[in-house]
């Protein structure tokens, strides 16, 4: 073989090779999914995963439980969002999201869940939104609805909480955005927001609140929906939105 058709031959053979090279990342990169959804499959539990998986979707199913350490066993590892609303979700263990260390996002509304464990989320020290809207939650009053420094969301509208105690968010410390709308609540103690430095909004719409106090709040929120509310409708016209400086006045009045 001379030397000219050699060197043709050693071109050919490298470029095949780099073809060869990059149609194999392309296939083993589609094999690396980062996203899962299956909604509307009547699934009675999580599916088998691959820790690959960033965001998840079991929307729409018929989850009841989750037991300890499901979500790890089933190679979530690496989960940032995960949505299961619109199950049939009763109960949660305590170590259910343990070892899914990067979870941002969390979606259980539209489920039956009656309460969550304090330190459910005690190891998700990346968990920032939690949604819990439409379920049957109430609160105790010996102690914490949950314990996390990471929560800056918290959707718990339209559930069966009828009273806020001194101790249920105090827990939370970080929250930045309270949504309680929707509930039978009638009962807010004179101390229920007092740990919560960072809060900003509050949604107390349709709700049965009469009345707010100064010591509510360390740090006043930007904002405080009371739309339908018992407070509200003693002033003509009803308020709806209260912005923090209307806030003041209105503490200073009523309370």
């Amino acid at each position: 073989m001379d030397v000219t058709r050699l060197t043709t031959f050693i071109i050919c053979w490298y470029f095949l090779k780099r073809t060869v090279d990059a149609l194999t990342l392309e296939e083993s990169e589609e094999e690396e999914p980062t996203d899962l959804t299956l909604m509307g499959y009547n699934m009675k539990e999580i599916p088998f995963g691959t820790h690959s998986l960033i965001s998840s979707n079991f929307a729409y199913n018929r989850i009841q439980n989750l037991v300890a350490y499901e979500l790890y066993r089933k190679y979530y590892k690496n989960l940032e969002i995960l949505i299961l609303g619109h199950n049939l979700l009763s109960s949660i263990h305590l170590d259910t999201f343990r070892e899914i260390r990067q979870l941002k996002r969390l979606d259980l509304s539209f489920n039956n869940l009656t309460s969550l464990e304090p330190n459910t989320f005690r190891y998700n020290t990346r968990l920032e939104k939690l949604d819990l809207t439409f379920n049957n939650i109430s609160f105790d009053q010996e102690r914490p609805f949950l314990k996390s420094l990471s929560i800056k969301t918290l959707l718990l509208s339209h559930n069966e909480i009828t009273h806020v105690f001194d101790i249920s968010f105090a827990k939370i410390p970080n929250l930045e955005m309270l949504l309680l709308d929707g509930n039978p609540l009638f009962y807010v103690s004179k101390r229920c927001f007092a740990y919560l430095h960072r809060l900003e909004y509050v949604n107390l719409a349709h709700t049965n609140v009469y009345r707010l106090v100064g010591s509510m709040f360390t740090v006043v929120p930007r904002l405080v929906d009371l739309t339908e509310t018992n407070l509200a409708k003693k002033f003509e016209p009803p308020l709806r939105k209260v912005r923090s400086n209307q806030l003041i006045m209105l503490i200073n009045i009523d309370g």
